[in-house]
């Protein structure tokens, strides 16, 4: 210890440092090894506080260092340079969002997401560019408006406030804190008229016919009882850089389909966010609707800082992908990810309860593409118009997504995520959807 700072990790430009109120980025301009000086950043005293400053040290030494302006292609690792140029945000050569101040002196920001395109280190990069404007500028307070993950959650360990899926504000002179380190409270706070407990640890047996999985963090359950009556557990992983937040819109979302609509989605017992099969382990599936157990597994790491970055730089290294329908502000991937699986379950709910009428109801869906039904889209009858088929194909992936075109239940999971997740009013195929989930399954 030097100083009253314990040194992590050295660079050519920067430091990481231990110090009693948290973890510290020094810049050796300003502050050498033992020598007094301020950091350029403090993060809380947390393991998550640590991955957090080593994010942003890598940023630091990344921006100053040569070459650095370059910048790296998608998927490639690296961190481009950030400026805020008058009203506009820019990461690179392009905009990313804007800064204005308004006419009460708050400071405005809106951002898209660029952690999914650059990963953890350039969202630090990206926050710390609009805490260093907001000083500049003389701002009274900052509201940041992004559904970026990783810039809420930097943005929450710093102390900045604010409800599920809002704005995050944060007041002139706020400083990193750890806030509640209790998730069943940060849930109920984010949840309101929600109910959290923690469930007890399972017994023996159960440990037994249900293995924990080396690529697993331990799991810690969760039982979420809404004041109408409507129940889910949720199975979480023990990380410290746990991001409550999509924990807690999945949760809302789950909740939120069951009381619209009704009986067919009931049923779905517990969301568990995890690696138990291939298609997760190996970011091939965002999700997967368990029907047999009534469970959703959704990806781990999205609900990880670390996990989320190291999922992000897995998808953008997979180009072959079929790309799913881009979900907007103020929603996420997570939100669409529990919708899309959420359908899952209704559907095979409704068409066990009245397969007829299961039937009808891919008629209708197909109609609107001008088939006999919609399975023609993926299994054409011989002797189809193949001119038909091509420009079904074309007008589904156009309104609704790419990876809607692969087999009839992901086309209706990927309408129901597009109704789901709307900001306006849905329009083309996703209305017409919409309007048959009313007629067809929603309780009267």
């Amino acid at each position: 210890m030097t100083g009253g700072v314990r040194w992590v990790r050295s660079g050519v430009h920067f430091g990481v440092g231990r110090r009693v109120d948290g973890y510290g980025v020094w810049d050796w301009e300003d502050c050498a090894p033992g020598r007094s000086g301020e950091p350029v950043a403090v993060y809380p005293p947390t393991p998550a506080g640590r991955q957090m400053a080593e994010a942003a040290f890598s940023a630091c030494e990344a921006a100053r260092g040569p070459g650095a302006n370059d910048g790296p292609a998608d998927g490639e690792t690296g961190v481009l340079a950030v400026s805020v140029d008058g009203d506009e945000i820019r990461v690179g050569d392009l905009r990313i969002g804007s800064a204005d101040i308004d006419v009460t002196g708050l400071l405005v920001v809106e951002v898209g997401d660029v952690s999914a395109r650059w990963g953890l280190a350039q969202a630090v990069e990206v926050q710390a560019a609009v805490c260093e404007h907001a000083t500049a500028q003389a701002a009274d307070g900052v509201e940041l408006r992004t559904a970026d993950p990783l810039l809420r959650y930097l943005a929450r360990s710093g102390g900045w406030t604010g409800a599920l899926r809002a704005p995050l504000c944060r007041p002139p002179g706020v400083s990193a804190h750890d806030g509640n380190s209790d998730v069943a409270g940060q849930l109920e706070a984010l949840l309101h008229g929600v109910d959290v407990r923690r469930r007890s640890a399972a017994g023996s047996l159960r440990q037994v016919a249900v293995p924990a999985r080396k690529r697993n963090a331990g799991p810690e359950r969760f039982v979420l009882a809404s004041s109408d009556g409507l129940q889910i557990v949720l199975v979480i992983p023990d990380v410290a850089d746990l991001l409550v937040e999509n924990v807690a819109r999945s949760a809302d979302t789950a909740l939120a389909v069951m009381r619209t609509v009704g009986t067919h989605a009931r049923h779905v017992r517990q969301i568990a966010f995890n690696q138990s099969t291939y298609g997760l382990r190996h970011a091939k599936h965002a999700g997967e609707a368990a029907t047999s157990t009534l469970d959703i597994n959704i990806n781990a790491g999205y609900v990880s800082a670390c996990g989320l970055d190291a999922l992000y730089a897995a998808v953008r290294r997979d180009r072959r992908r079929g790309r799913a329908r881009q979900i907007p502000y103020p929603y996420n991937a997570v939100d669409g990810t529990t919708a899309h699986e959420m359908w899952h379950h209704i559907e095979a709910s409704f068409t066990r309860a009245n397969y007829t009428a299961s039937i009808q109801f891919r008629r209708k869906l197909g109609e609107y593409f001008g088939l006999r039904t919609l399975e023609h889209l993926s299994h054409p009858p011989s002797g189809s118009d193949p001119d038909v088929l091509a420009a079904a194909v074309a007008q589904l992936r156009a309104e609704v997504s790419d990876y809607a075109t692969t087999v009839p239940t992901e086309a209706t999971a990927e309408m129901f995520k597009a109704w789901w997740c709307a900001t306006e009013p849905p329009t083309g195929v996703v209305s017409h959807f919409a309007q048959l989930v009313t007629s067809y399954i929603t309780d009267a």
